[in-house]
């Protein structure tokens, strides 16, 4: 993929939020003209998964998904609208597509098809040059 001016600010702030996040493990993240495909996993030394007691943090909590991704796409949304001069411009979809694996052979097939995306670009249904 050769990256546009905007493509490379999201190539950019993809590798400042994991210098800034000292959780999050980057393994694998391509950067598609209209979307990211971003393969991370959480190192949280110290903590269970799973705290279910009545004075378990409720909303977004540091470190989760949710905040790790909007704080990519925060980044990312400034950086661009500073850059073409339009404070109100939408730059994301209003949510995001994730998938929480556990087996390997589930993150296997994820990294696959992230590394192989690009090469079916053209074929994409969201492709300019697609007659539908």
């Amino acid at each position: 993929m050769v990256l546009s001016d905007f493509g490379s600010i999201v190539d950019q702030e993809w590798h400042r939020s994991c210098e800034l996040r000292q959780s999050v493990v980057p393994h694998l993240y391509c950067v598609m003209p209209n979307h990211v495909h971003l393969l991370f996993s959480i190192n949280k030394e110290g903590e269970s998964d799973t705290n279910t007691s009545p004075e378990a943090p409720r909303g977004l909590q540091a470190d989760s998904v949710g905040s790790i991704v909007g704080g990519y796409k925060a980044a990312v949304s400034r950086a661009i609208r500073i850059a073409c001069g339009d404070s109100t411009l939408r730059v994301w979809q209003r949510n995001y597509h994730d998938h929480v694996e556990q087996k390997e052979k589930d993150f296997d097939r994820i990294a696959e098809y992230i590394v192989n995306n690009p090469a079916v670009w053209e074929n994409d249904r969201f492709h300019p040059d697609m007659p539908w």
